[in-house]
């Protein structure tokens, strides 16, 4: 997949840029305004959620998470990933804190 840009830049995304901003695939009007919605203005909030935060979303389905991841993966970011026996975060090296 081509490097995403942003639409008023023309430069790729990084965590500031807006997500109204980002060029996103044909019909993801759902997403933007879902997200919008849900008060995640730009890509660096959305970078702080996990797929399980995002099916909390309305209107955010599995086939908008998989557009989402997509995006992401092609701008270099990605999504939260969370330990699936605690729920801590685990970070870009797989380290993570096990919540006692």
């Amino acid at each position: 997949m081509a490097t995403v840009l942003s639409r008023r830049t023309n430069a790729p995304i990084t965590p500031l840029t807006q997500i109204k901003d980002v060029v996103w695939p044909d019909r993801a009007v759902r997403i933007v305004n879902s997200l919008d919605a849900a008060g995640i203005k730009t890509v660096g909030e959305l970078c702080r959620l996990s797929e399980s935060d995002l099916r909390k979303v309305r209107q955010i389905g599995q086939g908008c998470i998989d557009t989402i991841k997509e995006v992401l993966d092609s701008a270099g970011l990605s999504l939260v990933k969370h330990c699936s026996k605690c729920g801590a975060p685990i970070d870009e090296t797989g380290r993570f804190a096990h919540r006692r």
